[in-house]
C-alpha cells in the first residue's frame, strides 16, 4: 500500500509540502462538541470492558471515520446508510469480542476496498489470529476460486471426527484457551501441509460464514479468526454446491510494541512461537511435475540473459530487483527490469536508513543507464503488492518526462492527534510527492507485466507508465487499491484501515476497486482444469505474460 507518512530522506528531492493543513471546519468542531455532550454519561466508561457502550462508541467512531475519510465510497456497492443499517446494531449486540470484531470485518469487506482491514484490540482478543489451513484465493473466469489441500475437503461430520481426534487429551485446555494446547492442536493439524506439489482441490467461492464474497481480498478479510477455530465456506466443488468446514491453523501473533499482528506464520513456526516444547510432525514433501516444468522454463529464459548493473545483494533481495538483457524469439535485444515490491520489512520498526534510499536511487541510475540504449523494454510488476511511497516515486521518476514535476497521484489522509476521553482529534492534510531529478527513460516499446497480485503502489506505477509513458499492460486485471491507506484507532484499541481520499491525477485513469484492465489479457485454464496449485499458477501466468510481451515486441518490428 502506498504510504505517505514517512519522512523524506536526506539527499533526496523532498516531498511536496502539504497542499492543505487545517483543523476540521466549524461544523466538524460543532459535531465533536455535541458528541461529547451526548456521551457525557460515558465518562465513567471502562475501556477495559467491551460492554455495549464501548462497542457502540467504537462502531460509531468507525462509521464517522468512513464517512469523513474513505475515498472509495463511490466505487463500492454500498452506502454509509447501508453500512449503518447492516452492521451497527449487530456490532453493539455482539456477545463476545470474536463476534464483535467479526461484524467490523464484514463492514470492512462491504467497502470493497483492498486496503480496508480491522486489527482486533489486544485487550479483548485472546490468543493469536489465524487463517484457515493453507488455502489460497484467486480469480479466474470472472469467479473467485478457493484452493484447498485435498485432505482439507471435509463434510461437517468428518470435520467433527477429525477435531475429536486432534483434541484427544487436550480438549479441556483448548476450551480454556491455553496457548500451549492451541499450539499442540496446530501442530497436529499441520501434519502434511508442506510441499508445492501437495494434492489440491479447487472450488468456486460464494460465501464465507454466510457473507457473499465478490473479490479475493473480501474473502481474506473474512477468513481471519481465532487459532484453533473453524470457518464455514460455501461454493461449488466438482459441479456440486457444498459447504465445507476448515480448521484455522496458520496465524499471526500480536507484538505489544507494534500496531499490528506479526505474521502470518507457517503452522510449524507458529507452533514454536506459542510453545517451544511442542513436538512437531515431520514435513511431507511432494513435487508437481508440471509446476516444476513451468518454473524451469521461466528460469531458463531469465538465466540465459545477460545481467545488468550488478543488481545483487541485500538491496536486490529487499525489492525483488532484477535487471537483465533478454533475447526475444525474433532475436531482438530487450531490456528487462523487475521490481518485486516497494515494501522493505527487514528493517526494525520499518525505519529505513537514509543511506538505503540513496543506494536504491544510485542502483536504479546505473541500471537505467545500462538499459538506456535498448529500444524495447519489459518491466515486470507481477506480485508487486506496493509499499513505500518514496520508493514508488524513485522508480516512477525515471519514466516521467520533464513536464511532469510531480508524481501523478494525490494523497489525502488524516493523522490522529490528542484525545479527549476516547474521542480522537484528527488533523487533515493532503500532498503530492515531487519527482526525483533523474533522466527520463521512454523506450519505443514498453511492456509492463501485471497480475492479480499487482496492487497499490505497484498499480500506481503501472497506471502512470501507461498513461504518460505509452506502456502497454500484459497479464491479468490488477487488485484496484488506488488510494493511500489511512487509519484510525478506535476507543476499544482496535485499528481500522481504509483507503483515504485522493487518487490518480490526469492523464491517469482511476482504478479504485476495479483494477487496471490489461491491454493484452492473459487467461489461463480454469484452476480445476489446470492441475496447478496457487504458487504454480502464479508462475505460469508470469511465464505466459513474459513470453507474450517478447512476442509483441517482435510483432512491432514487422
Amino acid at each position: 500500500m502506498p504510504r505517505a507518512d514517512r519522512a523524506d530522506a536526506p539527499g533526496r528531492a523532498p516531498s511536496a509540502p502539504p497542499l492543505e493543513r487545517r483543523r476540521p471546519v466549524a461544523c466538524a468542531g460543532l459535531r465533536l462538541l455535541l458528541t461529547l455532550l451526548v456521551l457525557g454519561s460515558c465518562r465513567s466508561l471502562d475501556e477495559g470492558v467491551l460492554d455495549d457502550r464501548l462497542r457502540s462508541a467504537t462502531v460509531d467512531a468507525y462509521l464517522d471515520f468512513i464517512e469523513d475519510e474513505f475515498g472509495g465510497m463511490s466505487s463500492s456497492e454500498t452506502t454509509l446508510t447501508a453500512l449503518r443499517e447492516d452492521h451497527r446494531a449487530e456490532a453493539i449486540a455482539a456477545s463476545s469480542p470474536e463476534d464483535f470484531y467479526g461484524v467490523l470485518r464484514r463492514m470492512a469487506a462491504d467497502l470493497d476496498d483492498p486496503h480496508a482491514s480491522l486489527v482486533a484490540s489486544e485487550r479483548f482478543w485472546s490468543g493469536p489470529l489465524a487463517t484457515p489451513e493453507r488455502c489460497a484465493v484467486t480469480v479466474a473466469d470472472g469467479e473467485v476460486w478457493l484452493a484447498l489441500p485435498a485432505e482439507s475437503v471435509r463434510t461437517p461430520a468428518g470435520l467433527a471426527e477429525a477435531l475429536d481426534g486432534w483434541l484427544d487429551g487436550i480438549g479441556d485446555k483448548v476450551a480454556a484457551g491455553e496457548r500451549a494446547a492451541s499450539a499442540r492442536l496446530l501442530a497436529r493439524s499441520a501434519t502434511s501441509r508442506a510441499g508445492s506439489g501437495a494434492p489440491m482441490r479447487w472450488m468456486t467461492l460464494d460465501t464465507v460464514e454466510g457473507v457473499s464474497v465478490r473479490s479475493p481480498h473480501g474473502a481474506m478479510l473474512l477468513l481471519d479468526g481465532a487459532l484453533g477455530s473453524c470457518v464455514q465456506v460455501s461454493g461449488t466443488l466438482d459441479g456440486e454446491g457444498v459447504t465445507l468446514g476448515l480448521f484455522r491453523n496458520a496465524g499471526r501473533v500480536w507484538e505489544p510494541d507494534k500496531d499490528e499482528y506479526e505474521g502470518p506464520f507457517g503452522p510449524r513456526r507458529l507452533a514454536r512461537i506459542l510453545d517451544p516444547e511442542v513436538p512437531l510432525p515431520r514435513r511431507a514433501w511432494s513435487v508437481n511435475v508440471e509446476a516444476e516444468a513451468q518454473r524451469l522454463r521461466r528460469r531458463q529464459i531469465l538465466r540465459s540473459a545477460a545481467p545488468v548493473g550488478g543488481v545483487e545483494g541485500a538491496l536486490a533481495r529487499e525489492y525483488g530487483l532484477e535487471a537483465k538483457v533478454l533475447t526475444s524469439p525474433g532475436g531482438r535485444r530487450v531490456g528487462y527490469l523487475r521490481m518485486g515490491d516497494f515494501e522493505r520489512t527487514d528493517w526494525p520498526g520499518g525505519a529505513v536508513p537514509a543511506e538505503r534510499d540513496e543506494q536504491l536511487l544510485e542502483r536504479l541510475r546505473a541500471v537505467m543507464e545500462e538499459l538506456g540504449p535498448y529500444e524495447d523494454w519489459v518491466v515486470d510488476l507481477t506480485q508487486n503488492h506496493g509499499g513505500r511511497w518514496l520508493d514508488l516515486g524513485t522508480m516512477l521518476s525515471f519514466f516521467l518526462p520533464e513536464e511532469f514535476p510531480l508524481i501523478p497521484h494525490e494523497v489525502r489522509a488524516v493523522r490522529e492527534g490528542t484525545r479527549w476521553g476516547f474521542i480522537p482529534i484528527l488533523e487533515r492534510w493532503s500532498a503530492q510527492q515531487v519527482r526525483v531529478e533523474v533522466p527520463c527513460v521512454l523506450p519505443r516499446n514498453l511492456l509492463v507485466l501485471v497480475d492479480q497480485g499487482t496492487a497499490s503502489s505497484g498499480e500506481i506505477l503501472a497506471c502512470s507508465m501507461r498513461a504518460i509513458g505509452g506502456a502497454r499492460l500484459v497479464g491479468e486485471r490488477t487488485v484496484g487499491a488506488e488510494l493511500a491507506v489511512t487509519a484510525l484507532r478506535g476507543p476499544d484499541g482496535s485499528l481500522f484501515k481504509v483507503g483515504g481520499a485522493g487518487g490518480m491525477l490526469e492523464p491517469c485513469e482511476h482504478f479504485q476497486a476495479r483494477g487496471l484492465e490489461p491491454d493484452h489479457l492473459i487467461q489461463l485454464a480454469p484452476p480445476d482444469q489446470a492441475g496447478l496449485g496457487p504458487s504454480a499458477r502464479r508462475e505460469a501466468l508470469q511465464l505466459e505474460a513474459l513470453v507474450t510481451a517478447l512476442e509483441l515486441i517482435d510483432g512491432a518490428q514487422l
